[in-house]
């Protein structure tokens, strides 16, 4: 039995070895017939070696390592795209366009799908945009004759594009993420970037009634957004959204009366440099936490509870100031005996502690309040923390 298998087993090894043979003589006859020349050709103790170059974490090391073996591969694109990216994180820019353009030279035509070539493109617009190369937008359109699934490339050249104004060239790259589902979170992010500061007033109030893209946008990118439309343009979703992501309790400790502020994450408040007031009493920020899915902002004062409305400013970079009153919510003063306040700490308050709601926010001179009547749908007052807001 053993003696049969073993015939079975040479059998089948020499077959292959001769298969093997045969298919390595037809590549060689071919490739003198059709004057290959050698440079075309890649080994496989070239691959082995690049691969083991590209483990190397020392871009330095890794960048002379990658130029001793570039006369083994000078028509092979990922070679040149490689070396091009070590060249950009050694920030060598304009080593690393002259790379980039080599290696469209040599990769482009190859493929009806090339995302490698639509991320050499990218870089190397980003690149020029970053250098005021005029050629920066050109180079950016391209990218999506080579590929249409890389969204990072998509993103990029979008940025690219809206800089230069060419708003609906940049819609167009955001917009075939968000078709294509790729990405789509921050792609709606960048889509509602484009339509701030292109200043498409109608585009963007339309956007805003996107449930998933007010949860997918940044509380501070919202406020920019009404800021533009106007208190009168910005959409009741918008608001209902807006004055579902931040709540206040204050209650009285041994050290004073204590102000905690709990917000959505798209608040971001991490960024911000908060202050908050009583109109008396400027309150001590001492330190923020996560729980139950929000931020948690405590201040501390030495003075009393505040008696009315509580101010707080949040500054964030670049941003002008964000001022929003915070009221004394309708259910506490219906009920100031005992409250419920989820997602906040302990699931009933009684004694001294006491809600706040907003009232307001305002944003260079856009002022939106929140205490006129509620006329939100069920589904738009439905809040939270899953959804970055907190429920009411």
């Amino acid at each position: 039995r053993d003696a049969n298998q073993w015939k079975v087993e040479k059998s089948e090894f020499t077959g292959l070895m001769s298969r093997s043979g045969r298919f390595l003589d037809s590549f060689w006859k071919l490739s003198q017939k059709n004057k290959i020349p050698d440079k075309w050709l890649i080994r496989d103790q070239d691959l082995d070696r690049l691969a083991r170059i590209l483990q190397e974490r020392d871009p330095a090391q890794r960048l002379r390592m990658l130029k001793r073996m570039e006369r083994f591969m000078e028509c092979y694109p990922p070679f040149w795209y490689y070396t091009a990216r070590t060249q950009q994180q050694m920030g060598l820019t304009n080593e690393a366009i002259k790379t980039y353009q080599r290696l469209t030279d040599v990769g482009s035509g190859h493929f009806r799908q090339d995302d490698m070539l639509a991320s050499c493109l990218a870089n190397m617009a980003l690149l020029q945009e970053m250098q005021g190369h005029p050629d920066a937008s050109r180079t950016a359109m391209r990218v999506m004759d080579h590929s249409l699934r890389n969204w990072e490339a998509n993103l990029v050249c979008a940025w690219i594009l809206g800089r230069h104004q060419q708003f609906d060239d940049a819609e167009e790259m955001i917009l075939c993420n968000l078709d294509e589902n790729q990405e789509a979170g921050q792609s709606r992010v960048a889509l509602a970037s484009l339509y701030y500061h292109s200043g498409n007033k109608t585009k963007l109030a339309q956007l805003m009634q996107d449930q998933q893209v007010l949860r997918d946008v940044p509380v501070p990118g919202l406020l920019l957004s009404a800021r533009l439309l106007g208190t009168e343009g910005v959409p009741n979703s918008l608001r209902t959204y807006l004055a579902s992501t931040l709540r206040a309790r204050v209650h009285r400790t041994s050290r004073g009366p204590s102000v905690v502020l709990a917000a959505a994450p798209a608040w971001k408040l991490r960024d911000a440099r908060p202050e908050l007031t009583d109109g008396q009493n400027q309150y001590r920020a001492t330190g923020i936490r996560q729980s139950n899915g929000t931020d948690q902002l405590e201040f501390q004062t030495m003075a009393s509870s505040p008696a009315g409305d509580v101010r707080l400013t949040l500054t964030y970079p670049g941003t002008p100031p964000i001022r929003i009153t915070l009221q004394q919510s309708a259910a506490e003063q219906r009920n100031p005996g005992g409250i419920r306040i989820p997602g906040i700490g302990s699931p009933t308050i009684a004694g001294p502690e006491v809600r706040y709601e907003m009232g307001s926010i305002e944003l260079d001179g856009v002022r939106l309040s929140f205490d006129e009547p509620d006329t939100a749908t069920s589904e738009e007052r439905e809040v939270s923390s899953e959804t970055g807001r907190i429920r009411s």
